[in-house]
This record gives C-alpha cells, sequence and structure tokens, in this order.
C-alpha cells in the first residue's frame, strides 16, 4: 500500500511561520540589546588594559584572547581576580562577541595595531619558537622572524629571515616586507646559529642599527 504524505494545513503554516519571524526578530532584538551594552564595556576594558597594575595586565590578555585566541591564549582563571565591574564588563563583551557584528579590534583606529601594540607592551607575545609547516617562528618586537631548514647543492642548511608587516606583527602595514635575512650552512648547528644571528640583528639595533654598527 502506498504511503500517504501528510502536509501541514494552511493554519499549521501561518502559525510556523509565525513562530519562525518571532524567534529571528527576539534574536535580533537580544545582539542589538548586546551590542548596546558590549560596544562601551570593551572601550572601558581597553583603557584599563593600558593601565600598569595586575588587573590591567590580566584585562589586556584577556581582550587579546578575543582578537586571536590560537596567538593569545586566555587563561579562565583569571577571571576570579578581577574587580566585580571588570569582571561584568567582561561578560557584556562575551555576550557581544558570541555573534559579533566586527571583530573586537575593528571598534578602534588602527585596531590591529593597537591590539599588537599591547600585546608587545606586555609582553603577551609568545617568545619561545613555535614550529610552522615549513620550520619555526617567533614574535619580537613587532617583527616576525622564520627560520626554515634549506637543501643547497646537496648541502643541508638553515635560512632566516625577519619581516614586517602582512599583519602577523604589530609593525608595518598590510604588504610583508622582508627587513634582513640570511643563509646558515651546517647541519648540525644551524637551525642555533640561525637564532644566534637574529638575536645578533636586534642588538644591532635592527632596521636602525647603532652608530657603531654602520
Amino acid at each position: 500500500m502506498a504511503s500517504r504524505l501528510i502536509e501541514d494545513s494552511p493554519e499549521d503554516q501561518r502559525r510556523a511561520q509565525a513562530e519562525w519571524e518571532r524567534e529571528i526578530r527576539e534574536a535580533s532584538e537580544r545582539r542589538d540589546t548586546d551590542y548596546d551594552a558590549g560596544l562601551p564595556a570593551l572601550k572601558r576594558l581597553f583603557d584599563i588594559a593600558h593601565g600598569n597594575s595586575g588587573q590591567c595586565r590580566k584585562v589586556a590578555a584577556f581582550l587579546l584572547g578575543l582578537y586571536n585566541g590560537q596567538r593569545f591564549p586566555f587563561d579562565m582563571t583569571d577571571l576570579r581576580s578581577v574587580d566585580q565591574e571588570i569582571f561584568e564588563d567582561m561578560l557584556l563583551v562575551l555576550r557581544m562577541d558570541s555573534c559579533p557584528r566586527a571583530e573586537v579590534h575593528t571598534y578602534f583606529a588602527n585596531g590591529g595595531r593597537a591590539f599588537e601594540q599591547l600585546a608587545n607592551d606586555w609582553q603577551l607575545h609568545t617568545s619561545a619558537w613555535e614550529p610552522t609547516d615549513k620550520g619555526m617562528s617567533r614574535q619580537r618586537d613587532g617583527y616576525m622572524c622564520f627560520i626554515e631548514p634549506t637543501t643547497t647543492d646537496g648541502q643541508l642548511g638553515w635560512r632566516w629571515l625577519i619581516q614586517s608587516g602582512g599583519g602577523l606583527a604589530w609593525r608595518g602595514g598590510n604588504e610583508i616586507t622582508r627587513v634582513a635575512e640570511g643563509q646558515i650552512y651546517s647541519a648540525s648547528y644551524g637551525a642555533r646559529y640561525a637564532k644566534e644571528a637574529i638575536d645578533q640583528w636586534f642588538e644591532r639595533g635592527g632596521e636602525t642599527p647603532h652608530r657603531d654598527e654602520v
């Protein structure tokens, strides 16, 4: 026996449509409410993050976690040690950012640079070398540093480079600029020598070398 398709009545369809429209309207109203409360809270937290107390550092870490959680993981237990008003503002920002209209840094002029500078001021950038798909990298003083293995005429070596721009660190604009690079020909100690070469570049003054290094 063939089965019969049971269709909703016109009245059921109208009720379902009305319910769907109500849910959409309420969700939009909640987003508006969260935005109206969250944006002022975000700006208050941003001001606090530029202070000089232990709480200010935790607020900075919280904001950077929203900005880029992979690069700046935030310890949630730090929420226990901030003042109640700060904690409430954090919750307001979280509600706003749960269904964001924009990334948190875009609410500020030159927001990407401002947040990267905030990380630099509090030294919240990862200072250790981290593995990449080609080698290893780290951030230092607003630059990105890379070390990658290479092979030239069958000889294993290590290439190092320092760059600004590209949105990976706070120096420079959208375009990536290589400010220094070099090659180390050593299979056993090349990576270590490459790290030392990068450190020496910074110690000499970077893009503006000390007078006796020119």
